[in-house]
């Protein structure tokens, strides 16, 4: 076992290698017995883990306990069953009306108001101007085909 081997064992098993797996337990054994490293890893895993436990609990005072445990014996379950599906017990539903709307509005407006200008000021097209640069364009495309062709 490497020491960082070892160290990632200490973050995924805690600092006591009797509850490790059995055969990385005989390994960091074997490591600890060797490496001064590995024993200092182990202290400090074992520190952080002491610092930890001797945090406070928070505690939830008894009367919003007692609230909570009151409304969901009253609700009960079948309260809950009978009651017909909503916006937020639905979230496709819920995606559908309020999430997609306001993304789609607003992707919506500039499309609209660029159609509505692009609109007014559309100026009339000469025709005869527009099938002479049409026919300069693709003549090229057109003997570039047929030389293939051929």
């Amino acid at each position: 076992m490497t020491p960082q081997q070892f160290e990632h064992g200490l973050d995924r098993w805690g600092p006591d290698p009797s509850l490790w797996p059995a055969a990385y337990a005989q390994d960091a054994r074997r490591l600890l017995d060797a490496d001064p490293q590995a024993r200092q890893a182990l202290a400090t895993a074992a520190a952080a883990d002491a610092f930890l436990a001797s945090l406070r609990q928070p505690t939830v005072p008894a009367h919003l306990e007692q609230r909570i445990v009151a409304q969901l014996s009253a609700a009960g379950p079948a309260a809950a069953a009978a009651q017909p599906p909503t916006a937020a017990t639905l979230p496709l539903l819920e995606w559908l009306t309020a999430r997609l709307w306001r993304p789609a509005l607003a992707a919506l407006i500039p499309i609209v108001a660029g159609f509505l200008l692009g609109l007014g000021s559309v100026e009339p097209v000469d025709h005869e101007l527009a099938a002479d640069l049409a026919m300069l364009a693709f003549s090229d495309l057109y003997a570039e085909f047929d030389d293939a062709q051929q």
